[in-house]
């Protein structure tokens, strides 16, 4: 064996003791560095940047992270690239997320009064995934029967904390049995049935094409004063729950609609020996008729037309 190949092999021996060496002593616990040691709840792949001292990644050695996804203790393993030292393990935790972080949508934000608890479903996702209920959240419920204000609280668990409250609302029920309980030649006094959690009823008449609130009350009846003497009106009610920021509105009763009675004065017209009362336009004093007042016909004994007046 010639000089120059033994110096050959000497010189390699000790170079592989030399860097065997270096890398048993430099990859060590106590020269391995994590760039942090807790995180926060992300829905995805956590993974802190390691340093070696003295060492480059990929060259010297090579990072597998565990564990390092859901809340816990994730698992950094860190190896020479020659499998020359033993693997050497750090470790950070990771922490549970608010659950106000996430975004939280309700089935729906108002429906209407039934007596029943009301429970929307809730959909909640972070991060653009869609969480589990039962795994990631819990959903309860409260003041959900009477009208007003409800709440949905989801409850964060396993990787979520904390509580975040949605506000859903319970509307009145719509007004019904909407009736006219008296009217005369210039007003017109309604009712309907009581509304369940109703503060007050909006009264509406219809007027030039738009309908229009005439008045309200805290009862289930209302008189509307000023009208005109034989004309038909149009009238609808809605209930109304008060609350200190909002006011919230049942459905609209079923159009009425009305006509005021005849004034003293309003004109009628008869024939000369019937005894009916008539419009201007009516089929049995169309050829016959004479124009008179109400208060006449009445003086004359004379009854309405149930054609004219039905």
């Amino acid at each position: 064996m010639n000089k120059a190949f033994k110096f050959g092999i000497s010189l390699w021996l000790i170079m592989f003791c030399f860097f065997f060496t270096v890398s048993a002593h430099t990859i060590s616990p106590k020269n391995v560095s994590l760039e942090y040691e807790t995180a926060v709840y992300t829905g995805k792949a956590i993974c802190p940047a390691v340093s070696v001292k003295a060492l480059s990644e990929g060259r010297d050695y090579f990072v597998t992270y565990t564990n390092n996804v859901s809340v816990g203790r994730a698992v950094v393993m860190v190896d020479d690239v020659n499998d020359s030292c033993p693997t050497v393990y750090k470790y950070f935790d990771i922490l549970p997320r608010n659950i106000s972080n996430a975004e939280i949508k309700l089935s729906y934000s108002k429906t209407v009064y039934s007596g029943k608890k009301k429970k929307p479903s809730a959909t909640v996702t972070y991060n653009g995934a869609e969480l589990k209920e039962g795994k990631d959240y819990t959903v309860s419920y409260g003041k959900n029967t009477k009208v007003g204000k409800a709440y949905a609280t989801v409850k964060g668990k396993g990787n979520f904390f904390g509580e975040a409250k949605k506000i859903f609302y319970i509307t009145p029920q719509k007004v019904k049995k909407l009736k006219t309980k008296k009217r005369t030649s210039g007003t017109v006094t309604l009712s309907w049935s009581k509304v369940n959690g109703a503060a007050e009823y909006r009264i509406y008449r219809y007027s030039k094409g738009k309908w229009k609130l005439v008045g309200k009350s805290e009862e289930n009846t209302f008189k509307v004063s000023k009208l005109s003497s034989d004309k038909e009106y149009k009238f609808k009610v809605r209930a109304v729950c008060k609350l200190k920021d909002k006011n919230l509105y049942g459905e609209h009763s079923k159009v009425l609609k009305v006509r005021t009675k005849l004034s003293e004065n309003d004109k009628v017209y008869v024939s000369p020996k019937g005894a009916k009362y008539h419009r201007k336009n009516c089929y049995y004093v169309r050829n016959n008729k004479q124009k008179v007042t109400y208060s006449f016909a009445k003086s004359r004994g004379c009854t309405a037309c149930s054609r004219c007046f039905g």
